[in-house]
């Protein structure tokens, strides 16, 4: 079900390291571009980019484990 999943994910956040939750959480919770979360976490664009990737990456591996 949907709050299965729900639940699955927010567990595997857990699991990131916290730079890769914040960008993960602020893209995909939140809302903001890449250019915002560069703009309030103070790294470039191309670093949140980066991050967001890798974090997604571990974010799958965590769900598929």
């Amino acid at each position: 079900s949907d709050l299965d999943l729900i639940a699955k994910v927010k567990d595997a956040l857990v699991n990131l390291t916290p730079e890769y939750r914040t960008v993960v959480t602020m893209r995909f919770v939140d809302g903001f571009t890449p250019k915002e979360i560069a703009h309030m976490t103070g790294v470039t664009e191309n670093l949140v980019s980066v991050r967001l990737n890798r974090g997604v990456a571990k974010l799958k591996a965590l769900l598929v484990s």
